[in-house]
């Protein structure tokens, strides 16, 4: 489980590190600290600490205290798919946590479904489905998942309330996007249920070409496959479809 003693250390990096809840100025050398001073015995207790507990201790400045308890407090609205990640659920990755949280929606949903509903989700499978389930299962987990709810952290997703625009879809990017990061534009299409993939062929559905594109773009001329421009992805995410022939963004 997750507040296991001897892994607790590795447990808080995770937790707060950037693709997880991205708590800023929490790194190993705070969690150890915080842990050698007891102020953490488990994960939920980061949301305990306070200004008076963490302000006498060597090397943590007003300026300090407050980053970290900012980043703490600022945690709390990450998305489900995030807290996922965070409670590093054994074979669930970002593309997992963010399949499962958009099926679901939201963590009491997830925790009430059985091992045959989680599994026949899109591209998580029996294997994956029992790891989530035994991670479930766990009566400390069970509590500290009752214990971070309890906190105030969020426990349902933006991307449930989206619709399936992208479903079906396989997309690749090549080249750099001024308005998303690489990061950003592969959640958008995965929240969107489409599938981002590195290599083009015949059954790639879209190639988004960006600034400075690789040989990608060429490839998908070659093969006959769609490309957008930065405009018209952003076209694609909101309606689903690509712009028509003959428009400027293709």
């Amino acid at each position: 489980n997750i507040d296991c003693p001897n892994r607790l250390l590795e447990s808080l990096a995770h937790f707060a590190s950037r693709g997880a809840m991205d708590i800023e100025g929490l790194g190993y050398e705070t969690a150890r600290t915080l842990l050698d001073e007891e102020l953490v015995a488990n994960i939920a207790d980061l949301y305990r600490l306070s200004p008076d507990r963490l302000l006498p201790l060597e090397g943590f400045g007003d300026k300090k205290v407050a980053q970290l308890l900012a980043g703490i407090d600022g945690s709390k609205s990450q998305p489900l798919e995030r807290l996922l990640v965070a409670l590093n659920i054994r074979m669930v990755g970002g593309t997992v946590a963010r399949v499962l949280a958009r099926h679901f929606g939201s963590l009491s949903a997830l925790r009430a479904a059985d091992s045959d509903t989680i599994a026949a989700v899109n591209g998580v499978g029996p294997i994956r489905a029992a790891a989530v389930r035994a991670f479930l299962d766990n009566p400390r987990n069970a509590a500290l998942l009752d214990e971070l709810a309890a906190l105030g952290l969020r426990t349902d997703t933006e991307a449930a309330q989206r619709s399936d625009l992208l479903d079906g879809w396989t997309v690749v990017l090549t080249g750099g996007l001024t308005g998303f990061t690489r990061d950003e534009a592969k959640q958008a299409i995965e929240d969107r249920g489409g599938k981002v993939t590195g290599i083009v062929s015949k059954k790639t559905g879209v190639v988004v070409v960006g600034v400075d594109p690789g040989s990608k773009a060429a490839k998908a001329v070659d093969l006959g496959v769609p490309t957008v421009d930065e405009d018209g992805f952003v076209a694609l995410l909101d309606s689903g479809a690509l712009p028509p022939p003959g428009d400027p963004t293709r």
